[in-house]
């Protein structure tokens, strides 16, 4: 069918490779098939329409493992870089160990850490929060408590 440079480029996974870029197996497959039942065209497209899906998806999770690097090390300069202890890893308590941990996580560990750090900055503001409130109580207390006195001498 496909004869001499088109039929060898077609069986010729490395030639696929070289014209059509870094694509998973199956999408090779899916364009020697298109190209066979509908011409180069419509598969030199579809590849076109694959590689801008393969670098959006990639530049996305880029964009997204920097987004949490940067919002990791925030929460762990807020909380004075506290160890954290999950399922998938330990994080030492320290701004090296830290800066180490994003620099060779993967996204998922990333994730985690997001979350825990996430939910220790909760727990401080719950916890300084709590802490006005005591404060707040106290003072309303000593006011309450010179008021009445202050009364009881009146009488």
């Amino acid at each position: 069918m496909w004869g001499g440079e088109a039929g060898h480029e077609v069986r010729n996974p490395y030639k696929l490779r070289q014209r059509w870029g870094d694509l998973p197996p199956e999408a090779f497959d899916l364009l020697r098939s298109l190209r066979l039942t509908y011409g180069i065209t419509l598969a030199e497209q579809v590849a076109g329409m694959l590689k801008l899906v393969r670098d959006e998806a990639r530049k996305s999770l880029a964009e997204e493992r920097a987004a949490l690097i940067d919002q990791v090390m925030l929460a762990g300069e807020q909380l004075d870089f506290p160890l954290i202890v999950t399922e998938a890893f330990d994080l030492a308590p320290t701004v090296f160990c830290w800066s180490a941990f994003c620099g060779n996580a993967s996204i998922e560990q990333l994730r985690l850490a997001h979350d825990a750090a996430h939910l220790k900055l909760q727990v401080k503001r719950g916890r300084l929060k709590l802490s006005e409130a005591q404060d707040t109580w106290k003072n309303l207390s000593q006011r309450l408590c010179a008021w009445y006195n202050a009364r009881e001498m009146d009488s």
